[in-house]
């Protein structure tokens, strides 16, 4: 494995400008609690607002027929009722005097259609979760969020934390590998913790790692070449092991493009992101692709999705 040969670990001359306003995913896990926690982390550091969020999907049949009775409006009513309560315990179980915290509920068809709303009418810029217990749900948010995603596990981030962010030189989408680095060099320096970037030379089918550019393929992203840290290898492999070797706390990458053609980060197979997905310890930060489509359909209405005004601290 190959280290970086530069001096300086995160190259930013100034305090980054990432993120403004966080969307916390609250699903009533007892890990819901250590994601806000790391929530409350990046917003101190970055001076961000965060948005506590309780969205509802087991009631989808009242979502698909619209409120249009009083037992179904009652039924809304309810649920949102207690997910404000739970918000408000789960708000109440930090200490967050200095923070700018604000709650809100709703009832969606799907949980990841009704975060991928509220990220739009919001206009949230980083969306934070922790890990679901099944790969599928989490999988459906990555492809649904729009904003960079932050997936938690329960493991606390050390003082100064370590954060790698993971780049395909091969067919990765450049825009998106650009915000990557950019993302984890700047959490680096304004966490006070360490920067590195990774990339795993992997020959497979057409791909021929002796025959790609890196240089020119990290100066696209903003990297010198002394820069990356190189891992010879299937990256579904080396970067676990390397994750877990050197304790990093946060891996960044950009999302996998529909049309890779390095058969590790196709989406046809069981891809880098899921294979990540499964590492312990370790928070994966996805950043999405620029696309255009449909957003979700989210029942609208002080019944079905309301914020309070006097839920929120100044």
């Amino acid at each position: 494995m190959e280290r970086p040969r530069n001096g300086d670990q995160h190259g930013i001359a100034e305090r980054s400008d990432t993120f403004h306003s966080i969307l916390l995913c609250a699903d009533r896990s007892s890990e819901a609690q250590v994601a806000l926690r790391k929530a409350s982390i990046v917003a101190r550091y970055l001076d961000a607002d965060i948005e506590l969020f309780a969205c509802d999907a087991d009631h989808a049949w009242a979502v698909a027929r619209e409120p249009a009775d009083a037992a179904v409006r009652a039924e809304l009513a309810a649920c949102l009722a207690a997910s404000h309560r739970y918000l408000a315990a789960l708000r109440g179980s930090i200490a967050a005097s200095d923070l700018r915290l604000s709650t809100r509920a709703a009832c969606a068809a799907t949980f990841a259609e009704g975060v991928a709303e509220r990220v739009r009418e919001g206009r949230h810029d980083l969306v934070v979760k922790n890990l679901a217990d099944g790969l599928a749900a989490d999988l459906a948010l990555v492809k649904a969020c729009r904003v960079p995603l932050l997936l938690t596990q329960p493991r606390p981030w050390r003082p100064a934390p370590c954060i790698w962010v993971a780049l395909d030189l091969v067919s990765g989408d450049a825009a998106a590998g650009r915000r990557a680095v950019a993302i984890a060099k700047g959490l680096a320096r304004d966490c006070a913790g360490s920067y590195s970037s990774v990339y795993s030379r992997f020959r497979s089918g057409d791909v021929d790692p002796a025959r790609i550019d890196e240089r020119a393929s990290a100066a696209a992203l903003g990297l010198a070449e002394q820069e990356l840290m190189i891992l010879e290898g299937d990256p579904r492999e080396t970067l676990p092991a390397a994750l877990q070797a050197g304790e990093v706390d946060l891996l960044v990458i950009a999302q996998a493009s529909g049309t890779a053609r390095h058969p590790a980060w196709m989406r046809n197979d069981r891809s880098v992101t899921e294979t990540l997905l499964g590492v312990d310890g370790c928070d994966l930060m996805i950043v999405p692709m620029q696309r255009c489509g449909s957003v979700a359909r989210v029942v609208r209405g002080s019944a079905s999705l309301r914020e309070d005004a006097s839920d929120r601290q100044g």
